[in-house]
């Protein structure tokens, strides 16, 4: 049985911003689900919404890299960067800084390997409207509540104008949310229809990761070496769950509840 692509690591502080197309701009507003703002601009730990520097969204700021070249900057000065570049988006260890009023970096110890390579084959090989990857490392990091360090991984892509879906669903009229769900279920249905018999399962690129996502539990799982090893891990695991979610001790991706 062939293969459909699925992404091996999505976690809800992943930072993605999923933009609405054709939908006039001033249908648009920078607030999210009934009204709230999605975002806080005050900078200090918040569990429930993301920081964003106000900063980052005007076009009359003046950017790290603004009239510099990507391909003269070390990963070194990228990851300086990532620390003191307005921040557009951050949400426990994962952050996207603005680096020009063009580019994005994106990057933190959840962020998957694999994401720059999934991008790539979401634009290439499956025609998908995702942003341009420019560049994608692996530097250490500083873990979020120690000293220690850890792997973290970087993505320069394409800056994104204008507000996201999350900012601007509760001021869209009718037609103008079909029409942007509309887009997600062709993009989604594009993505599943697409068979990958010559791959391995797993991450693209990196069969021996691990996959991530609520159905391979907070830690992860495999790597698997065929796709019915794959098929009987999910299964076990989504047994498993049900049997732990009925006596309240775990949540539905594994995670002990807090």
């Amino acid at each position: 049985m062939g293969r459909s692509l699925s992404k091996c690591k999505k976690k809800p502080n992943g930072g993605g911003r999923s933009r609405v197309s054709n939908v006039p701009v001033a249908e648009l507003s920078q607030e999210g689900h009934e009204g709230g703002a999605v975002y806080t601009t005050v900078d200090e730990p918040n569990f429930l919404r993301p920081y964003r520097d106000p900063e980052s969204v005007k076009d009359n700021v003046d950017f790290p890299l603004d009239g510099r070249l990507l391909d003269p900057v070390s990963d070194e000065e990228l990851v300086a960067l990532f620390h003191t570049a307005p921040r557009l988006h951050k949400f426990s260890a994962t952050k996207i800084v603005r680096i020009s009023k063009s580019l994005v970096l994106k990057g933190g110890p959840d962020v998957a390997a694999s994401e720059a390579r999934n991008m790539v084959f979401a634009a290439e090989s499956l025609r998908l409207p995702v942003p341009k990857v420019h560049r994608s490392f692996t530097a250490s990091v500083l873990q979020s509540y120690s000293d220690e360090t850890e792997d973290g991984h970087f993505i320069v892509m394409d800056y994104i104008a204008g507000p996201t879906v999350e900012e601007s669903w509760h001021s869209l009229e009718q037609d103008a949310r079909e029409a942007a769900t509309r887009q997600v279920a062709d993009m989604i249905e594009t993505m599943q229809s697409h068979r990958l018999n010559d791959l391995p399962p797993g991450p693209i690129g990196s069969p021996t990761e691990k996959c991530q996502g609520p159905w391979f539990t907070d830690y992860g799982a495999g790597p698997f070496a065929t796709v019915q090893e794959l098929k009987t891990a999910i299964v076990l695991l989504w047994r498993w769950s049900c049997r732990s979610s009925r006596i309240g001790t775990t949540s539905w991706h594994g995670g002990r509840r807090p």
